[in-house]
């Protein structure tokens, strides 16, 4: 039995290893699309130069906003 506990330690260990890379990626594109969003306040001109590569990338980071709104 001891055993069978362990291995239930360790797969929950594994699982909040797995859980803390998820959140720490999700973070990095969080500010991604963060960042993204104050070029466009401060450089309006960006959208319509480069907003449909910026609106690709949004959504490749699973960002469902329109670059046009932010």
């Amino acid at each position: 039995m001891h055993e069978a506990e362990k291995a239930v330690v360790d797969g929950e260990e594994g699982d909040q290893e797995q859980l803390g890379t998820v959140i720490e990626e999700a973070d990095h594109a969080a500010t991604r699309v963060e960042r993204l969003a104050q070029l466009f306040q401060l450089h309006p001109f960006l959208i319509t130069e480069f907003g449909g590569r910026i609106r690709d990338a949004l959504l490749e980071l699973g960002c469902q906003a329109d670059p046009v709104r932010v």
